[in-house]
């Protein structure tokens, strides 16, 4: 019995943590998007370079067994092939909601319905392993 309650303590933790990652990474994206669809190229900047540090503080605290490794390691090839198709699918309609081609509401929905896409993805494997 000890020993569920463990186990499910440490569940709690690593969806936490899980939750935690995603919610962070869905917001400096959205505003990274935000401020290229207004033409703020600076602030695009910014948060680019802000995703690229949190991603590598990220990856350096796995390494170092900080936190928990969410995926396995034969899961790594999907875990990081799916984000990137959305990325360029996310910035092809950033593009076109930029420079009025679509609406900016439109891109807004195509970038949550990616997102959660994505999270359910990434939440579905992460119950597999």
């Amino acid at each position: 019995m000890v020993d569920y309650k463990v186990k499910m303590f440490e569940n709690k933790k690593i969806i936490m943590q899980w939750l935690g990652e995603s919610i962070l990474k869905w917001v400096i994206y959205l505003l990274m998007f935000y401020s290229f669809v207004e033409h703020d190229n600076f602030l695009t900047i910014i948060f680019l370079i802000l995703i690229f540090i949190i991603t590598l503080i990220f990856n350096i605290l796995r390494k170092r067994c900080i936190i928990f490794n969410i995926f396995k390691k034969d899961n790594a090839r999907e875990a990081m092939i799916l984000p990137y198709i959305g990325m360029v699918l996310c910035t092809l309609f950033a593009a076109y909601a930029r420079y009025k081609m679509i609406e900016k509401n439109v891109f807004y929905v195509i970038f949550i319905i990616l997102s959660l896409c994505y999270m359910f993805w990434q939440y579905k494997k992460f119950i597999e392993s």
